[in-house]
């Protein structure tokens, strides 16, 4: 199976990936109507890439959010709700973490921090958020956004020497690769680069998930927005074992 982003305009995207932190604290003030209208318009893009998932951009979000997360996170203004409507797996899984992740970099774009929430019943509802979109579906993943109080934080991650296999000189793209974000900063992947593919494949072990939603896949998906970005790949193959992207 594959995802065709061909028709999603990705440009500029790029910078976003070095810029991204996950914010927890905002100001609080509420986003203004052009950047809300921004990312309304490029979810309506991403909508149309796949019938499996589907993304709500709600303004009061306090109603699904749970006491813990008003404890860490910090007079956010709008949440991305992410609806998994009936899909195959693992494909459904990347489509989260892919759409999930194109939508995070338009928002850094626009200078917005965000930050991804997964775990039902630990910073929101799954049942409250489906109340809010008026669905049955689960809703595995939430995407807090706001005006960003905080500085950057540094970001933390493995050496490239144990997220490497097989990979030829293209080291821009094995950054911008590692600096994907992931459940618990696990980053449970591999990369590979042949000629103009780059492989991503996740780690099995240990990987856990969010209301059966297998969060290795969706890391993996994560880190397949932002080979695209930078690639300016538009399809993405999908097998039992690992992502495949081709570029030019």
């Amino acid at each position: 199976m594959s995802i065709n982003i061909k028709s999603i305009n990705l440009d500029n995207l790029s910078d976003s990936i070095e810029k991204r932190c996950s914010i927890r604290k905002y100001q609080d003030i509420d986003i203004d109507q052009n950047r809300f209208d921004i990312l309304e318009e490029f979810i309506g893009e991403l909508n149309k890439i796949s019938d499996q998932v589907k993304l709500h951009l709600v303004k009061n979000s306090t109603q699904f959010m749970s006491p813990l997360l008003f404890k860490f996170i910090k007079h956010t203004r709008a949440s991305l709700i992410i609806e998994a409507l009936p899909g195959e797996r693992p494909f459904q899984d990347v489509t989260i973490g892919l759409l999930g992740q194109l939508f995070v970099l338009k928002a850094t774009q626009i200078d917005l921090g965000t930050v991804w929430l997964g775990g039902d019943k630990i910073f929101f509802s799954s049942e409250q958020a489906r109340k809010v979109i008026n669905t049955q579906n689960p809703c595995p993943y939430v995407i807090s956004v706001g005006i960003s109080s905080q500085d950057f934080n540094p970001h933390k991650r493995k050496p490239t020497s144990k997220l490497i296999e097989d990979w030829i000189d293209n080291d821009e793209l094995l950054q911008k690769l590692r600096l994907a974000p992931s459940a618990m900063n696990k980053q449970p992947w591999i990369f590979s680069l042949s000629q103009n593919t780059v492989f991503i494949k996740p780690i099995q072990k240990n990987s856990s998930s969010f209301l059966n939603f297998v969060t290795n896949w969706v890391d993996c998906g994560i880190a397949a927005a932002h080979a695209v970005v930078y690639t300016k790949g538009t399809e993405i193959f999908i097998t039992s074992t690992e992502l495949k992207i081709n570029f030019e």
